[in-house]
């Protein structure tokens, strides 16, 4: 189970505790979970230090990508099963509709608005954030909500990657999800309200006396 991870600043100490639990899920010499570290941003020095404190057998299944043209950035992502952001501070990221567009099914936090895009279960799975979260506070190593929030992902991500059934039938809701944002829905979607508005107001003018007009 391959997936790209768009990196955060409090997404590397997160990533590091997940990466690691993943290691003990580790059978018939197979580490279910294949990470993919997409950007060359000035975190990615911190997030190579951070995870360097893996082992050896565990950094094999972590593959950087250091600087990904916009041209190669479809092949990452179709190359991918799962795409996940544990970042905090989110609208709706361009990125999970560039990874829905291709079937991989979403992991990340219920911020922002989110949830417009993704439906939890239905085409990713979202943590449940907590008002301190929702406030910009970041989730912080060796606290509870950090440690319900690696628990959270890892069993996600495993139960996608175990489940093909489920992640199937999630992947499939993705690639029919993203038409209904698509340029030409979305006209269409203005264009009738517009007239159900215009015909609203000549119904209206018709139904005023004279007097009143």
């Amino acid at each position: 189970c391959a997936l790209p991870i768009l990196m955060a600043h409090t997404a590397m100490r997160l990533l590091l505790k997940i990466a690691d639990e993943n290691g003990k899920h580790d059978t018939m010499n197979n580490v279910a979970i294949k990470f993919m570290i997409v950007g060359d941003g000035p975190l990615m020095q911190k997030v190579k230090k951070v995870l360097s404190q893996l082992s050896t057998k565990l950094l094999e299944n972590i593959r950087f990508y250091d600087s990904v043209h916009y041209t190669d950035a479809y092949d990452v992502t179709l190359a991918s099963d799962v795409t996940f952001l544990p970042s905090v501070m989110e609208r709706i990221p361009t990125s999970f509709f560039e990874a829905m567009s291709v079937g991989n099914v979403i992991v990340g936090a219920n911020v922002g608005a989110i949830n417009e895009l993704v439906k939890d279960g239905v085409t990713g799975t979202l943590l449940k954030t907590n008002k301190q979260v929702l406030e910009g506070r970041s989730l912080v190593p060796g606290e509870s909500n950090f440690n319900e929030a690696v628990e959270f992902y890892l069993k996600a991500l495993l139960d996608l990657c175990y489940d093909k059934s489920k992640y199937n039938r999630m992947s499939s809701a993705t690639l029919s999800t993203i038409p209904q944002f698509g340029f030409s829905h979305t006209a269409n979607l203005i264009s009738t309200k517009l007239r159900n508005i215009v015909k609203k107001v000549k119904s209206t003018r018709t139904n005023l006396s004279p007097t009143q007009t």
